[in-house]
């Protein structure tokens, strides 16, 4: 995420609302300005208008003689553990051109008085679970990071991705799949007629977001889902993991998931190396595994490195300066 600014732009500049047909110029705006991520057309597509909350108004830009040279992509869900709605910053970009002109500044200030007109209290700059592009703000992205300082958001966590070397990682898996059928256990890849009993079964045991995320990693093709079921057991009890990739970026991966009844038999393992396997065997030279949370298991297991490091960042709008 990308913008700084001190005063407006002096050229002739307008205030937009993102739109489908501009896809292709916004793809580039967002490479151009975030420069460690090549994101597709794709990827931006499904981050905005394949977003399950996705909202018109809040996808912002600014364009100075017809072209567009900044952008910000928000969006508002509402808070599980509080009930109450919260905005998210997607990512705010402004062509390097027009940095330090004050564009991402007007964007995030129009964002903030769209989210206080409706009753929104809080902002974040973190990852806008289930459908998200980083977990928060890339520390690399230096200017980025100063940016939401200076306009008063506060770091209040951090997230690690990791990096797994896929030409190098062990990702063989026959030993392992062969004790699990030995355990009455087959693991698969993921069919569009076991998104209901598997999407169920995310739900009540990892969460709708998870469930999110996984049905998007269906949708690709090959579908980028690996689960582990139990035949003999009875319908309720039969899925017992699943790991994915590509849900929101091309080659990240998660989110996995194993029952607690069958842990420690490597399961995980094995769902990890398939997904990854699957990532080798399209082209791709490494995974990023995103928002890490047992960074142990994955170094061992695939050799994962850390890598990426975001600052999760937030903002309270109660003091009405927007």
């Amino acid at each position: 995420m990308k913008g700084q600014g001190e005063g407006i732009v002096e050229n002739k500049h307008t205030e937009v609302n993102l739109t489908r047909d501009r896809l292709r110029e916004l793809a580039s705006l967002l490479r151009s300005a975030l420069w460690l991520d090549m994101l597709t057309e794709a990827e931006v597509e499904g981050q905005v208008w394949g977003d399950p909350d996705f909202d018109p108004e809040l996808q912002l830009g600014v364009e100075v003689d017809g072209g567009l040279v900044g952008a910000l992509g928000g969006v508002v869900r509402q808070d599980r553990g509080t009930g109450t709605s919260v905005g998210y910053v997607k990512f705010v970009a402004v062509s390097p051109t027009y940095q330090r002109q004050g564009v991402g500044t007007s964007l995030l200030k129009r964002f903030e008085a769209l989210l206080a007109a409706r009753g929104v209290d809080t902002v974040r700059v973190s990852g806008s679970a289930p459908c998200y592009l980083w977990p928060g703000v890339d520390v690399c992205y230096t200017g980025a990071y100063c940016f939401f300082l200076k306009n008063g958001y506060t770091r209040y966590a951090d997230a690690v991705n990791l990096r797994v070397d896929l030409a190098t990682a062990p990702l063989d898996t026959e030993d392992d799949e062969r004790f699990l059928a030995s355990q009455g256990i087959v693991v698969r890849r993921m069919e569009p007629d076991d998104a209901e009993a598997v999407g169920n079964w995310i739900a009540r045991a990892f969460g709708d977001n998870w469930r999110w995320e996984t049905m998007a990693s269906l949708r690709r093709s090959p579908p980028a889902v690996f689960i582990a079921i139990q035949p003999s057991a009875a319908a309720e009890e039969r899925v017992v993991g699943f790991a994915a990739y590509a849900g929101n970026r091309r080659n990240w991966f998660g989110p996995m998931g194993t029952d607690p009844r069958v842990r420690k038999l490597g399961i995980g393992r094995t769902l990890l190396r398939l997904c990854l396997r699957d990532l080798r065997e399209q082209g791709y030279l490494e995974a990023q595994i995103s928002w890490a949370g047992p960074v142990p298991f994955y170094a061992r297991t695939v050799n994962a490195r850390m890598d990426r490091v975001f600052y999760l960042m937030h903002r309270s709008l109660k003091d009405g300066n927007t």
